[in-house]
This record gives structure tokens, sequence and C-alpha cells, in this order.
């Protein structure tokens, strides 16, 4: 559905806010059912890609043991 406001529908602006870095959590302080479901599998494939990759401060973490992380 589009927005009036600024032209972008409503998954755009969800992905927007839970890219920009503002600290931990939600950054418009969202809980639970409040967070969309398109928001919270795009964070879980971020999760996991930061797991498995190859980081200056980490190795990657086996992929199997990176897929059994997300279970809630």
């Amino acid at each position: 559905m589009m927005s009036p406001e600024d032209g972008r529908d409503d998954a755009a602006r969800d992905l927007e806010a839970v890219s920009l870095p503002r600290g931990s959590g939600h950054p418009d302080q969202f809980e639970g059912e409040e967070i969309s479901d398109l928001v919270r599998l795009v964070t879980a494939c971020d999760i996991h890609g930061a797991l498995i990759e190859r980081r200056s401060y980490k190795p990657p973490m086996p992929y199997t043991d990176a897929s059994a992380i997300p279970r809630a």
C-alpha cells in the first residue's frame, strides 16, 4: 500500500527503519507483533549472513551451527 505522505509502501518504510544504525532494538521502539513479518525475515537473514561470513574480527561460523541459532 502506498503512503500518501512519502510515496513509499509500508514494506519499504519498515525495511528502511530497521536498516538505520541507531543502537540496539527496533529504532521506533516496536516490540512483538508490532514488527512486521517481512522485517523479521530480513533481520533473520541478515543475522545468519553475518554469522557465516568471515569478518576482520572473527572467523566464519559453520553454516549448520549458524542455522541452529534462530529458533525463536
